[in-house]
């Protein structure tokens, strides 16, 4: 579970900062880290799998929320007549006189 957490934390990262083939080597990070920590245990190999697999499917979630965060904040600063809307029209100073 932890490890699903960290994966999606890390995947939201990737995904506001790198393109998509970024996932290739991370998930192949995963794969590698969930198998080493799943044979240190002692694990059966369906348990290791099954993890190995939520932890991959978490950091691919994880980056189309990073993605989705990015493209939201990337509009706000595409649009900022958006944001002086909100303000009014009137001016925030007044002409030095």
């Amino acid at each position: 579970m932890i490890t699903a957490i960290v994966c999606l934390l890390a995947g939201m990262v990737l995904g506001q900062r790198f393109k998509v083939m970024v996932l290739v080597p991370a998930a192949m990070l995963v794969f590698a880290l969930t198998i080493a920590g799943g044979l240190v245990q002692g694990d059966a190999f369906w348990l290791t799998a099954l993890m190995a697999m939520a932890a991959a499917a978490s950091l691919q979630t994880g980056y189309l929320f990073g993605l989705g965060i990015r493209h939201v904040l990337m509009g706000e600063r595409a649009n900022p007549s958006h944001a002086s809307s909100l303000t009014g029209s009137a001016p925030t100073r007044r002409p030095a006189l």
